[in-house]
């Protein structure tokens, strides 16, 4: 499955056809710096389905939803950890405007990625199990 969803996010970005952009990926160094700073500034290690991610993109668009860079990533998730500790139990993986956030919560034992209100976080509207099944649910709205 994660296969497929990144081939599929590829080929979209290459045809130019679909609203879907991809950033330079990141190499070997910048992953591991990228664990150090996770690790130094917000107490987390980086996940494989993160680094998958970011092996493929520094930063995705798909139409309207950007997930973040890797050091947007940290930034945000700090500032949202500081302004409210609700955000101390997420990860935010980017966003859709002001309308929804995309969410992995640490706390749940399953269906940990989440499609959550903005500015209510508490507000679950979509949940997956990866974020291979959030990022082609994304592709599927758009009919890429």
């Amino acid at each position: 499955m994660s296969q497929d969803v990144y081939t599929r996010i590829e080929e979209a970005s290459r045809s130019g056809v679909a609203a879907v952009y991809l950033r330079q990926p990141c190499d070997a160094a910048s992953l591991e710096l990228l664990n150090h700073r996770l690790q130094s500034k917000l107490g987390e290690k980086s996940a494989e389905w993160y680094l998958n991610l970011l092996r493929l993109t520094d930063g995705l668009q798909i139409d309207n939803s950007l997930f973040e860079s890797a050091d947007d990533f940290i930034e945000t998730n700090l500032e949202h950890r500081a302004m409210n500790a609700v955000f101390n139990r997420y990860l935010i993986l980017g966003h859709k405007g002001n309308v929804d956030m995309y969410v992995y919560d640490k706390e749940r034992a399953e269906q940990q990625f989440c499609v959550v209100g903005f500015y209510s976080v508490q507000d679950v509207y979509q949940e997956y199990s990866s974020i291979e099944k959030l990022l082609v649910s994304l592709l599927d709205a758009e009919s890429v």
